[in-house]
């Protein structure tokens, strides 16, 4: 079972359109609603974490010569999408999901009422995309077999890439439950980017949470890549090369950044419609 991959245009128009929408507002929900919405949003977050390790160690397979475990592969990938499912069925099968917003920008293919299965097939198809659109990022199709400053630097790409896409999200994450649940005040706006690229979000903890995963971020890869030729890896790949080549790790850095925070964003914005 391979993990389909979306473009990145994809995944930023969804992300555009979802984010048009604005900031919601903190609305009264019951204890179980609560528990529903907090539940989709570590349970999706697993779930994307145990498919993009699964999926890295086979690039990082390949990469250095070797062969994928793709049985192996499918079996973790398999194995996540049950706890996913079976974490959603605990804690939402009785939730009218309409309460929390959904379906949002999930597919509800058999009208209302929208179903906790039809949830998990939602949740599992949205963030297994944006990992496949992470990994194809992270590990483009190279010329050769790497070895060296150069494997090691492609590992640390996907190792350090993966973990900001983690993050980025749980911060989405922890800010919106704190806004529901009361902690987090309603002016705050969890989906706005922050600075330069945007407003911030209006809490302080967010902002500063998100600026320190994005500089250990280009601090990894940079300590791990200077003085490597990126061409070697076959970057740029899907990358942005606005000066052309060659290809720095500058330029890593930002393709890093940008793509893994438009994909965080939208598999946010399908969690917290």
């Amino acid at each position: 079972m391979d993990v389909s991959r979306v473009s990145r245009r994809t995944v930023v128009g969804c992300l555009v359109s979802l984010l048009s929408l604005g900031p919601a507002p903190a609305s009264a929900l019951t204890l179980a609603e609560l528990a529903c919405q907090e539940t989709i949003g570590t349970a999706s977050l697993r779930f994307a974490k145990r498919v993009h390790l699964a999926e890295m160690h086979c690039e990082n397979a390949t990469a250095s010569g070797r062969t994928c475990d793709t049985a192996g592969r499918d079996a973790v990938i398999g194995d996540a999408t049950h706890k996913l499912e079976d974490r959603l069925a605990t804690r939402c099968a009785d939730v009218q999901l309409e309460q929390l917003g959904f379906p949002g920008a999930c597919t509800d293919p058999n009208g209302a009422p929208f179903t906790e299965p039809e949830l998990a097939v939602c949740m599992r198809d949205a963030h297994q995309s944006g990992v496949g659109t992470a990994v194809g990022v992270e590990y483009p199709p190279r010329p050769a077999a790497l070895d060296g400053d150069p494997l090691q630097c492609q590992r640390k790409i996907g190792n350090a890439a993966a973990r900001f896409l983690k993050q980025k999200l749980k911060y989405r994450q922890r800010c919106r439950n704190g806004q529901l649940r009361g902690s987090v005040g309603a002016s705050v706006n969890c989906r706005n980017e922050i600075p330069p690229g945007g407003p911030g979000t209006g809490d302080a903890i967010t902002d500063e949470r998100i600026a320190a995963a994005m500089a250990k971020l280009d601090e990894q890869v940079g300590n791990s890549c200077e003085g490597v030729t990126l061409e070697d890896l076959g970057f740029p790949g899907s990358c942005a090369d606005a000066d052309g080549p060659p290809f720095s790790v500058a330029d890593l850095q930002r393709c890093l950044e940008e793509t893994h925070e438009q994909i965080a964003d939208a598999m946010f914005a399908v969690e917290y419609p």
